[in-house]
């Protein structure tokens, strides 16, 4: 990672209460030279360089780090469904090595890369799997992020979890018809949401948190 990247990185995190320590930065390195080797043969994003990489896709999945932190506690299991390149999954477990993280993705390209990249991380408590997000379960938050819209992901990924976070590029409705027709069906409710701003952009992204209710969770 080039000094001018590690210091864009660096003052991002700092401001939303991260810190990375030697270790976890050149692991972080060692990713991102990863996805940018195999991005030379299959196509894991349109992020053409090291910086973007990670302005746009590792600051992204590390913003929430802090608030995760209080609201899972010091040790969750963590999905990162429709993982695509990792950067949710692989970059969440770097910089919070307590957490069990699980990366699912449906592309076999793509879950090699996920299986080359995460077993080099030499992290234990990362798996990856090669399926469709379903068949697990009993995870403390799934994850996503550029999956689906915030209704169709309810229904996916909620029932995997006791919450669901997802990354998104615009506010989001709490109201909205679709969103309430969703959790009423998947028995969740809306928790919260905050926005932040990555280095470079004069536009809010936002995090959104999803909860399914106690009663559905006491029924399984």
């Amino acid at each position: 990672m080039t000094p001018g990247t590690r210091a864009l990185a660096e003052s991002a995190l700092s401001a939303w209460g991260v810190a990375l320590d030697a270790a976890q930065w050149a692991l972080l390195d060692n990713y991102v030279a990863d996805v940018l080797e195999y991005g030379r043969k299959v196509n894991l994003t349109a992020a053409a360089d090291e910086t973007e990489i990670v302005r746009r896709h590792l600051l992204d999945a590390l913003a929430p780090l802090p608030d995760l932190r209080s609201r899972l506690g010091p040790a969750p299991r963590l999905a990162d469904v429709g993982a695509g390149a990792g950067f949710l999954g692989i970059g969440l477990k770097i910089a919070w090595p307590e957490a069990e993280v699980t990366l699912i993705e449906s592309s076999y390209r793509k879950f090699r890369f996920l299986s080359l990249a995460g077993a080099k991380t030499g992290l234990r408590g990362l798996h990856v799997l090669h399926e469709r997000a379903g068949s697990q379960r009993g995870f403390d938050c799934v994850l996503a992020r550029a999956v689906a819209p915030l209704a169709a992901l309810v229904g996916l990924a909620l029932p995997l979890g006791r919450r669901l976070t997802v990354w998104q590029s615009s506010p989001p409705d709490p109201k909205g018809a679709a969103l309430e027709r969703a959790l009423q069906t998947a028995g969740g409710s809306f928790e919260a949401a905050f926005s932040y701003r990555l280095p470079g952009e004069d536009r809010d992204r936002w995090i959104v948190h999803l909860r399914r209710r106690t009663e559905n969770l006491e029924a399984e």
